[in-house]
């Protein structure tokens, strides 16, 4: 790999832990076993094939089932529901499925305090939208999760 593949893995990872570096170069290994030459397409590749591996990520799903009340895991599940299909989402948005599963003020904030304390979600880029923190994670929850 060259410097170029390994900024566009780093872009396309995100969010740089250990897990998804190390899931991403063995899936890349894998591949360039096959063919010696390593692209960009290849990264994404990797990325795709990376997020076969369902059970490397259930973690993710689950534990917001057993953290939260079943009103705290409906709207979390749907909002992250949303994001994964969108992209992003607005406060105001966030405060309507929040109405929509009747939780309080105080549960609502603490439940998204949840999922942007537990890494699900941030609002780094704009403070009024929240995007997930890991594109992996989102492309994950989107094709396990969300559909």
């Amino acid at each position: 790999m060259n410097k170029i593949q390994i900024e566009y893995m780093l872009d396309k990872i995100e969010w740089l832990i250990l897990f998804y570096i190390q899931l991403i170069l063995d899936e890349i290994k894998k591949l360039s076993r096959k063919n010696q030459t390593i692209s960009n397409d290849t990264v994404d590749i990797a990325i795709n094939n990376a997020l076969e591996h369902k059970n490397y990520f259930d973690n993710w799903r689950s534990k917001i089932k057993e953290a939260f009340s079943d009103k705290g895991y409906l709207f979390s599940k749907e909002l992250l529901n949303i994001i994964s299909e969108n992209y992003t989402i607005s406060k105001n948005e966030i405060a309507n499925i929040a109405n929509k599963y009747k939780l309080s003020v105080d549960e609502k904030r603490e439940t998204l305090q949840s999922l942007v304390y537990d890494r699900y979600i941030n609002n780094y880029d704009d403070i009024k939208i929240y995007r997930f923190s890991s594109t992996i994670l989102r492309m994950w929850w989107y094709k396990y999760v969300a559909n």
